[in-house]
C-alpha cells in the first residue's frame, strides 16, 4: 500500500529499509513461534517488519529484511547491492518491492509507462538490477508493481488489466534471463475482488502477497475488524491459484489496547490459514502523499504495544523459505 516515492525514491540501507529494524519493535517478530501454533501450521512462519526508523544492532528473531526500490533511482542498484550483502551477513531473506515509477519526460508530456517499457526505454535500468541480483548467491523475494488492483493509486494500477500483465511479464522475463533462479516472484494485489483480472499466470508467480490493514475509522460503527476476518476476505486468491501467501504489509492503527487485542487474535488464529508463510508489519505512518479519506493513519505500534510484544512468545528465526519447498 505504501510507497514513499515523493519523499525519496528509495529507502536508505542502514536507516530505513529493513523489516524489523528497531529493537523496540523486534519483539513483534516473536508473534508466530509458539510451539503449539507451529505444530498446527503447514509452514514455519517467516516474520518481519518494515520501518522508517533508524535501525539498531540489537534486533532479534528477524527472518526477513525489506527494501522499497524505485527503478528510476540512479543510486538504486548500488543501494540494492548493499542491502543484499547486509541481508546475507545477518542470515536473513531479503524482500525487495520494486516500484516501476515512470521517468519524468523533459517536456512535461504525459508518460505512457507500458509503451516506454516495451520499447526498451527501461532496459538499462533493468539490466543494472539484474546484474546485482545475479551476483547475489541467496534467495530474493521480489515484489514487483504491488497493489495494482486499486486503479489510480500507482502509475501501474491501470484500469486495463492486460496492460499490467504485459508489464509484469516483460520485467519477469528480463530479470529472469540468464538463470536468475534465486528470484522468488511475489504477485501482490490488495486482494479485493477483481484482482484475478491482473493475474499474470502461474509460471510468473511463486507467492501471493497481500496487504492487510485495520482501522476503526474504516467501519461505519467504529468496530475494528480482526486479522482473521480480513484474511478470510482475501484468501480466495490462494484457493483459486494454489500459491503460498505472504502478508507483505500488515498494520493496525488506534490505541495500544486495540493493537494488542488485534495482534493477539492474529497470533492465536493464524494456524487457521495454513497457506500463510510470512507476515510483515508496517511500522510507519501513512505516507503524506497518499492521503486516506479517513485521515492520516499511523500504523506504528504504540510504546506499550511494543513493550507487550517483547514479552510474547520467543521466536526462533526460520532462515528458510519452506513454503516454496513443497
Amino acid at each position: 500500500m505504501k510507497s514513499h516515492q515523493k519523499r525519496k525514491p528509495m529507502r536508505l540501507v542502514g536507516q530505513t529499509t529493513l523489516i524489523g529494524l528497531a529493537a523496540a519493535t523486534s519483539g513483534l517478530l516473536v508473534l508466530a513461534s509458539h510451539n503449539d501454533i507451529m505444530n498446527r501450521h503447514r509452514y514455519p512462519m517467516l516474520m518481519g517488519m518494515y520501518t522508517t526508523e533508524p535501525r539498531s544492532e540489537s534486533w532479534l528473531g528477524i527472518d526477513l529484511e525489506h527494501q522499497f526500490m524505485s527503478w528510476i533511482d540512479p543510486s538504486g542498484p548500488k543501494e540494492l547491492k548493499a542491502f543484499l550483502a547486509d541481508s546475507t551477513a545477518r542470515k536473513r531473506i531479503p524482500l525487495v518491492t520494486l516500484e516501476p515509477f515512470p521517468r519524468p519526460h523533459p517536456d512535461g508530456a504525459d508518460q505512457d509507462l507500458l509503451a516506454d517499457v516495451l520499447s526498451g526505454q527501461y532496459d538499462e535500468n533493468l539490466e543494472e538490477i539484474k546484474q546485482v541480483l545475479r551476483a547475489h548467491k541467496g534467495t530474493v523475494l521480489l515484489r514487483f508493481a504491488h497493489e495494482m488492483d486499486k486503479p489510480g493509486q500507482y502509475p501501474w494500477a491501470w484500469r486495463e488489466p492486460d496492460k499490467y500483465i504485459q508489464l509484469y511479464r516483460y520485467v519477469h522475463t528480463m530479470l529472469n534471463a540468464a538463470g536468475q533462479n534465486q528470484i522468488r516472484w511475489v504477485w501482490s494485489p490488495i486482494g479485493r475482488r477483481g484482482a484475478e483480472e491482473f493475474w499474470p499466470g502461474a509460471d510468473y508467480v511463486d507467492l501471493i502477497g497481500l496487504s492487510v490493514y485495520a482501522s476503526r475509522a474504516w467501519t461505519e460503527d467504529g468496530s475494528l475488524p480482526s486479522f482473521s476476518e480480513l484474511m478470510r476476505g482475501k484468501r480466495w486468491l490462494h484457493t483459486r491459484y494454489k500459491k503460498p501467501v505472504i502478508v507483505a504489509e500488515v498494520g493496525v492503527s488506534g490505541s495500544s489496547e486495540d493493537q494488542k487485542v488485534w495482534l493477539r487474535e492474529a497470533i492465536d488464529n493464524r494456524s487457521h490459514f495454513p497457506e500463510l508463510c510470512g507476515l510483515v508489519y508496517f511500522q510507519a505512518q501513512q505516507p503524506r502523499w497518499m492521503p486516506l479519506p479517513t485521515g492520516h493513519e499511523d500504523w506504528r505500534l504504540k510504546p506499550e504495544s511494543q513493550q507487550w510484544i517483547q514479552t510474547v512468545l520467543p521466536l526462533k528465526p526460520q532462515q528458510a523459505l519452506r513454503c516454496l519447498e513443497t
